[in-house]
């Protein structure tokens, strides 16, 4: 897995690499190639999980919807999309490494 921190409120989760272009405290930019896509744990096939997580209220760090943040895309019900993401605290996802959350 590569962890992305973009500074104190978001994190970006890249899980089931093959190969791995980054080591640990290294800053990387836009377009850099970070990993290569393979299949982990009780993966059959390659694939990327890809997840964003905020950091809400009292530290926690939940997921939310990638939508809002990938592609350069217009989605069709974007503002609710926008409005429900940034008003409500976003839910508590799997317990993150302590390495990551500090």
């Amino acid at each position: 897995m590569v962890a992305l921190r973009h500074g104190d409120r978001f994190l970006t989760l890249f899980g089931h690499c093959e190969r791995l272009s980054v080591r640990v405290g290294q800053r990387v930019v836009r377009g850099q190639p970070i990993a290569t896509v393979g299949k982990s744990g009780w993966s059959t096939t390659m694939h990327l999980h890809y997840e964003i997580r905020r950091r809400g209220a009292g530290g926690t760090w939940g997921a939310v919807d990638p939508r809002l943040y990938i592609l350069d895309q217009s989605w069709e019900d974007e503002d609710r999309l926008l409005a429900a993401g940034w008003s409500a605290p976003p839910p508590v996802g799997a317990p993150l490494p302590r390495t990551l959350v500090r």
